[in-house]
């Protein structure tokens, strides 16, 4: 520190008053070091360690949950392809019917309304096409941007084999005596494990202002003046001593450099209930957890059953949907037959036609329905 003095100062030399003025500097460095604190640092230290593992778990939450929305948009491209698959093929019989028709005509056998009814049922199928184009569009354009990959990174799906999908509800059988184990290994549960036991270390750190403190403490220092006279004897009077000019920084440093230390103890008497206070908010937080932690295990419990009893539905319906299908596939092929042999309106063959195109579609969204829930 710097100061500068005005009028009436000490004189450092003969230690009375004097009207000058003066400059003065003090200079020096300290450390106080704690020893004991109640194990406040070392439960600081524990507590810190246990909420970086919570922060890590939430992460990892957040990655299943991100893997999961990824799954989803997936299993919507693959069903828009095989919808668009399914409309390219009903376009394919409809062309393939409306040439048939347009020869009958052309020889008389038909009337020309048939043909305009035929006609009307391409373009209804090449307008599902577009329409189904885009929904596979939308569906590649949903998943791009939850990566975050700009259109002209974009790429294709790999179509995965789907089998034994029937065969699946043998195996969901066991699945409600695993409810706990799965919700044990949840990142959710586990991070509230830490977070019970970072609340733990906070009781144990609001406890720790209850003990003694102790520091112990170091300081060194020196000063500079410019009232710091070095003297010599006078020549013309050997008993007088003269002003030889300001004493050097270096001299000053030396005559007037000191040195402390010494342990500081602070045993706590009172603190107007603060201490009580906080160790008594530190375990209402630690309550206040657990009950949050009981409540995400009901939770979790409770989407895990819903989640077997949709994955079972899934299978049942995906099950019943494939009947229905090979049904009315045998129902067309049949109806084909009698329209061939003209017992068959055109419009009741494109009703068979279009029939079978539902439960197609009805049997596709089962499917998907069935591996998203399992």
């Amino acid at each position: 520190s710097w100061n500068s003095n005005y009028g009436r100062n000490i004189d450092f030399n003969t230690n009375g008053y004097t009207q000058r003025h003066s400059s003065n500097i003090n200079y020096g460095v300290g450390t106080s070091v704690n020893l004991f604190s109640g194990f406040r640092k070392r439960n600081q230290i524990k507590k810190n360690e246990l909420d970086l593992q919570t922060q890590l778990l939430n992460i990892e939450a957040i990655k299943e949950n991100l893997a999961l929305n990824i799954t989803s948009l997936y299993l919507n491209i693959l069903y828009a392809q095989e919808q668009l698959q399914v409309t390219k093929e009903n376009l394919a019989i409809a062309k393939k019917q409306q040439n048939r028709i347009q020869k009958l005509v052309d020889a008389g056998k038909m009337p020309k309304g048939d043909l305009l009814q035929q006609q009307s049922q391409v373009a209804k199928n090449e307008s599902n096409i577009v329409e189904a184009e885009n929904r596979l569009s939308l569906a590649y354009l949903d998943l791009y941007q939850l990566l975050d990959i700009p259109n002209e990174k974009a790429f294709l799906i790999e179509t995965p084999a789907v089998d034994n999908i029937e065969k699946a509800s043998g195996a969901l059988l066991n699945y409600t005596a695993r409810y706990g184990d799965i919700i044990a290994q949840r990142p959710e549960i586990k991070a509230f494990d830490y977070k019970i036991k970072s609340a733990e270390e906070s009781i144990r750190i609001a406890k720790s202002s209850y003990y003694p403190s102790l520091n112990l403490n170091a300081n060194i220092g020196s000063g500079y003046s410019n009232q710091r006279f070095d003297y010599k004897t006078d020549p013309a009077n050997p008993t007088n001593l003269i002003k030889n000019g300001v004493k050097s920084f270096s001299d000053q440093y030396e005559e007037n450099l000191s040195k402390s230390w010494g342990l500081s103890l602070n045993i706590p008497i009172f603190s107007k209930f603060q201490t009580r206070t906080s160790v008594r908010n530190a375990t209402l937080q630690l309550e206040d957890i657990k009950v949050q932690q009981q409540q995400e295990h009901n939770r979790l419990y409770k989407e895990l059953q819903q989640a077997y009893t949709n994955a079972l539905a899934a299978v049942k319906k995906y099950e019943a949907q494939r009947k229905a299908v090979s049904a009315l596939e045998e129902t067309f092929r049949y109806s084909e037959e009698k329209y061939q042999l003209g017992m068959l309106s055109n419009f009741d063959y494109n009703e068979a036609l279009n029939n079978v195109t539902v439960a197609r579609s009805q049997m596709l969204q089962a499917k998907y329905e069935y591996l998203f829930r399992t």
